[in-house]
């Protein structure tokens, strides 16, 4: 497994600092002249190199960063979940389950930066999560899922490729990913746990015509070859991915087996108590918002069956890091117009939330959550992009609190007017379901 103290800050927008006169900062932190892809090929090359030595330099470098989080994976989540009608302890759990695929481990902080539990609380959670009530604000490790894990197949779960012999892309983008689920298999399996359809979710989506899991035999190993793309602006040099399929890991046990393999079907006992539910649904939900994300990297990656198991073949040039960080750069933090980016293309957070907004809803209708009436969603979707398309990090933090407070949401713990760790996000521990 690829490894870095570091690797909260790979994808994600807001990086929290030791430092106290920049306590936040924006983690792909490229200059506005490079918000848009309105530019040359000189500009475009120079613009690479800056979002990808900026995210490496917050990965393996000297940056004081202490922490950070996506705003589409949290903070958009958490809104768009509360606002069609789960409650703020419901929509929390979403939430930090979205952002805990990325990092390994959703850890809370304030609007200011700064965390809500120490270090050695963060630990003690580990070991029992009902003993402090502080542990209901962050997740257990989700190591299995993490995006730098070749082995378990976690890498596949943000970047997956599709599921044919060839490079096969849709007809137009924006499109509906979980309505082509031969192609998408990965983001359709994750969609039927989720839903509740089946107790497990499968490596890459691969399953058996009995919607098994696929595993591995002494004559058949059933394992994903391949490489991804990785640490270059433009033919990536490539990391070895070698996924033992079965069912999907959610967080790898220690080595001498004194802490246990957590598998999908284990996911409720493992998460309590937190609601397995909830965390289904922000992993699913995470998966499906990379799809949009990085689709210029997976439109055009393809993964197929061999005579020794699979093999991925990703694109040297669409999924190198320079364009990845990049495209990064253009999502949150940049203005998402036409006439500041190509929407065919480039404008990647709309279609990501539509999807996220669609299958929040569908979840509530078909699970017991009262949704809210006179719901528009295009007018949900517009007033959300207006914070997330601030430049400067901490005026757009201010914005996004300031839309849940206008809209009578509650904020994220630590932020707005509500306190740090606010009995509403706790009252889980009293009603855990209500259905």
């Amino acid at each position: 497994m690829l490894l870095s103290t570091k690797i909260f800050a790979f994808g994600q927008d807001l990086c929290f600092s030791t430092t106290p006169d920049v306590p936040i900062y924006n983690c792909i932190n490229i200059p506005t002249e490079c918000r848009t892809d309105r530019l040359s090929f000189e500009e475009l090359q120079r613009c690479k190199e800056l979002a990808l030595n900026e995210a490496l330099t917050v990965m393996f470098g000297s940056s004081p960063v202490n922490g950070g989080r996506s705003m589409v994976h949290t903070d958009a989540t958490y809104y768009l979940a509360q606002l069609i009608g789960f409650t703020p302890a419901e929509a929390y759990q979403i939430a930090i389950y979205d952002e805990a695929a990325d990092t390994g481990q959703y850890n809370a902080f304030d609007q200011e930066g700064k965390p809500l539990l120490t270090a050695e609380e963060i630990q003690n959670c580990s070991v029992n999560r009902s003993a402090n009530k502080k542990c209901l604000l962050i997740t257990p490790m989700l190591s299995g899922i993490a995006k730098f894990n070749n082995n378990s197949g976690g890498m596949l779960l943000h970047l997956p490729a599709r599921y044919a012999d060839q490079p096969t892309p849709p007809q137009y983008y924006p499109t509906d990913y979980l309505a082509t689920p031969r192609l998408d298999k990965y983001i359709a399996n994750l969609k039927d746990w989720a839903f509740g359809k089946y107790p497990y979710a499968c490596v890459g989506g691969v399953t058996n015509q009995w919607h098994q899991c696929v595993v591995s035999t002494p004559f058949h190993p059933a394992v994903i070859h391949g490489y991804i793309p990785f640490l270059a602006t433009d033919v990536a040099q490539p990391v070895k991915l070698n996924a033992v399929l079965g069912e999907q890991i959610i967080n790898e046990g220690n080595k001498d087996g004194t802490t246990p393999t957590i598998y999908s079907s284990q996911i409720a006992a493992y998460v309590y108590p937190h609601r397995g539910e909830f965390a289904k649904l922000g992993i699913f939900l995470h998966a499906l918002q990379d799809r949009y994300s990085h689709h210029r990297c997976s439109d055009v990656s393809y993964l197929l069956p061999t005579s020794y198991g699979y093999e991925a073949f990703f694109n040297c040039i669409d999924c190198a890091q320079g364009i990845h960080m990049l495209s990064h750069g253009w999502e949150v933090g940049t203005k998402q117009s036409h006439a500041n980016l190509i929407q065919e293309t480039d404008h990647t957070i709309g279609p990501a939330l539509s999807a996220t907004y669609d299958q929040l809803l569908e979840y509530a209708a078909t699970h017991g959550i009262p949704i809210k009436r006179n719901l528009n969603k295009q007018d949900i979707l517009n007033e959300l992009l207006v914070p997330l398309s601030i430049e400067d990090p901490v005026k757009r933090l201010n914005s996004m609190v300031k839309l849940f407070e206008a809209k009578g949401l509650t904020p994220l713990p630590g932020h707005g007017n509500i306190p740090a760790m606010s009995d509403v996000i706790f009252s889980l521990t009293e009603k855990a379901a209500r259905y």
